[in-house]
Formats: structure tokens, C-alpha cells, sequence
């Protein structure tokens, strides 16, 4: 195994197992800066965030833009799950190959955080 593979794979294993605290999922200053530069935007209609973890950007920005779809994936099973129950979010677990099933043009804004 290459380097590269064995860093795509560390990094995967190290993400689908990590657990933030409890407080990762209130409003942060990212999050915030997020919605401050999509204000600049308002004719967006679709959002998708690759590593989206439980999905608190997707949620903040769905209360400040309540028309937008919002769609996320990430490696974290947990997270995802967390995601779904707490935000009632469009989430699902899903890794860099998750995006060759997207079509292009899906999503007017597309954005990462978090990824490693």
C-alpha cells in the first residue's frame, strides 16, 4: 500500500471514530461566518456539506435560510445518527465516493469544514 491509500485510510478510520463534545453541535463562530458569507448569496436554493458530522451547520443555516435544501454527508455513522434525531437533517454516511453519484449542478453552494 501506497502512502497516499494508507493516509486515506488513517484519516477515515480517525473521522468515522471521532466524537466531539456535546457543545460542537451549539452555534460556533465558523457556523456563523458560513452563514454571514452565504448572506451575501440570498439566491441560493440548495446546500451540501461534505464531512458534515452531525449537521450543525446544515441546521443553522436551514433556520436562517428556511427555503434552502440542505444535504450533508459524513463518515460518522454516530454523528450522522445524532444529526438526524437532534436537527432532523437530510444526512447521510458517506465518504469521497459518495460524491461520483452526485450529479453536477446538484447544489448551488457546496462547502467542507472539517475534513481532514
Amino acid at each position: 500500500m501506497n502512502d497516499v491509500e494508507k493516509e486515506k485510510r488513517d484519516a477515515a478510520k480517525w473521522w468515522a471514530e471521532y466524537q466531539f463534545p456535546p457543545s460542537f453541535l451549539d452555534l460556533q463562530l465558523q457556523t456563523r461566518i458560513i452563514i454571514s458569507t452565504l448572506k451575501k448569496f440570498p439566491d441560493f436554493k440548495s446546500v451540501f456539506e461534505f464531512g458534515c458530522y452531525a449537521g450543525r451547520n446544515l441546521y443553522y443555516i436551514k433556520q436562517e435560510f428556511q427555503d434552502a435544501e440542505v444535504h450533508g454527508i459524513d463518515l460518522n455513522k454516530e454523528a450522522v445518527n445524532v444529526g438526524k434525531k437532534k436537527f432532523a437533517l437530510s444526512i447521510e454516511v458517506g465518504n469521497e465516493s459518495s460524491l461520483l453519484v452526485i450529479k453536477d449542478d446538484s447544489y448551488d453552494v457546496v462547502f467542507t469544514g472539517h475534513t481532514r
